[in-house]
């Protein structure tokens, strides 16, 4: 009776096996509506809506994470091989399916979409890439405050007395000092953007982002290397930023 069992479980017609080829053939199908070559690249740019990139972040965060990455299609082997992250990782490190799913929908340039959103979350995500960072000239200015960090929503720099808040219904990051300054930065239309077309992947013209204050006590720019947050219902969340901001006296 127990090798009934696992022949059941295990066996070619497993719930096992029979799980893994479910998840391959849905898996397979979506990378034929892409049209991902072998080797990685995608002939077809479309962004896939909210539902398809779930199935497709599913598929990948099973197979590789239950059965390990080579459970993987070779061409999606090859998308995840795209993301800079993911070839610095140890072989031992390819297996986890949270992070294999993220690196392969990164290199398909498909928003990744975790186990526990829905449709009425949205994610949106800007990064410099890496390939492309130059060094930025901060001539004209007197002071430059870095804001970095995870926090939701708010930043605080003590040694500076500088603190940025982002507030979800301008969607404008307001920065303020102790000494009476403020300065506030319009982020609607990077937001908007990234929402609508579903991006959280880096775009491969993705530089440093340079934006004058839209209020300000004095000339300010804020000089943003990454955003990375959700909208919910009718709130925007803003979980990580890495910025500086560049203020006169």
């Amino acid at each position: 009776m127990c090798a009934v069992a696992l022949l059941t479980s295990f066996g070619p017609w497993g719930t096992y096996s029979v799980s893994r080829l479910d998840q391959t053939r849905r898996v397979l199908a979506l990378v034929r509506d892409l049209g991902v070559q072998t080797d990685g690249t995608v002939s077809n740019l479309v962004k896939l809506d909210f539902a398809a990139r779930k199935r497709l972040s599913d598929g990948v965060r099973y197979l590789a994470g239950t059965h390990g990455v080579a459970a993987l299609p070779a061409a999606l082997r090859a998308a995840a091989d795209r993301d800079e992250d993911w070839r610095k990782l140890a072989p031992h490190g390819r297996n986890n399916g949270e992070r294999a799913a993220q690196a392969v929908m990164t290199g398909l340039g498909q928003g990744y979409v975790t186990r526990w959103d829905t449709a009425e979350i949205r994610r949106f995500e800007f990064r410099v890439n890496e390939s492309i960072r130059v060094a930025e000239s901060i001539a004209g200015f007197d002071r430059l405050v870095r804001l970095s960090g995870t926090p939701a929503n708010v930043w605080r720099t003590p040694a500076s007395g500088v603190e940025a808040v982002f507030d979800a219904r301008t969607r404008q990051l307001n920065v303020r000092d102790g000494a009476g300054g403020h300065w506030s930065f319009a982020l609607d239309s990077l937001i908007s953007a990234r929402l609508e077309s579903g991006q959280t992947a880096v775009g491969p013209k993705d530089a440093a982002l340079r934006l004058e204050a839209v209020a300000s006590t004095s000339r300010a720019q804020l000089l943003l290397r990454e955003l990375d947050g959700r909208q919910e219902a009718d709130t925007v969340v803003v979980h990580r930023l890495d910025a500086d901001v560049l203020l006169t006296k």
